[in-house]
Formats: C-alpha cells, sequence, structure tokens
C-alpha cells in the first residue's frame, strides 16, 4: 500500500472520530502554547493528542478495575502520552 493513501485515511479516520468524540462538549481540549494566544479551534495534533489520551485512559481503566490506581496521579502521564 502507498503511504499517501494510508496518511489519508488515518487522517480521516481522526478527524471522524474526534467529530463524534467532541459533539455535545462544551469545551474542547487544546494546547495553549505561548505562539498559539489566538487559538481557537483544535489542531490536528490536538485531536490526535486527544485520540492517544483516550485510548489510554481505556486501558488504564481496565487495569485499575484489576488493581487499585489512582486516576489524578495519572494526569501528568497522561497528557506526555498525547503530545508524545
Amino acid at each position: 500500500m502507498r503511504t499517501a493513501p494510508m496518511a489519508l485515511w488515518i487522517y480521516s479516520l481522526v478527524i471522524t472520530w474526534y467529530a463524534g468524540w467532541s459533539k455535545g462538549r462544551r469545551s474542547l481540549p487544546m494546547r495553549l502554547a505561548p505562539w498559539y494566544r489566538g487559538k481557537k479551534n483544535p489542531s490536528f495534533s490536538d485531536m490526535l493528542a486527544t485520540l492517544r489520551r483516550e485510548s489510554w485512559t481505556l486501558w488504564i481503566s481496565d487495569q485499575a478495575a484489576r488493581r487499585h490506581i489512582d486516576q489524578k496521579q495519572l494526569e501528568p502521564l497522561m497528557d506526555a502520552v498525547g503530545y508524545a
């Protein structure tokens, strides 16, 4: 398979997932860097980070059901995983 069509396919999947996930939410997670002072809409990087964060959250929640894991201690890790 060629790289460009696969990249377009993955890009489309991420956008479609994010559109469904963000429906009905009042605020959307975005990384606000100093150079994005007027940023109003999430970038593809924000969408991809949200997908990663949600995927890891599901996996960790599944693991937490088996063992006691404090979710608040994992927030810095989840941010790092999202934008890695």
